[in-house]
């Protein structure tokens, strides 16, 4: 490990988050629970930001949201900060 590396799980999983990788893809297992997946594509940390996530998930009624990831000091947390305004 390099030590520029060391503050960052890139080294570990390079193409997380990478789109058109397989970093990106979303795992199998949740694909098969909702046939209605709808993609939205980051461009903050924060799901939820600039984009109309919130109004997607309040027209289908979707009252909790579970948030799970790899870098939960950012993204899951920025996520998860957005999700409860």
């Amino acid at each position: 490990i390099e030590p520029h590396q060391t503050t960052s799980l890139a080294w570990l999983y390079p193409n997380v988050g990478i789109a058109n990788t397989s970093g990106a893809e979303l795992h199998e297992s949740l694909r098969s629970l909702n046939k209605e997946l709808t993609h939205i594509a980051k461009t903050h940390y924060s799901a939820f930001f600039e984009n109309d996530l919130d109004e997607q998930l309040r027209a289908r009624g979707i009252d909790d949201v579970y948030i799970c990831g790899i870098h939960t000091n950012y993204c899951v947390a920025s996520t998860a900060m957005e999700e409860e305004r």
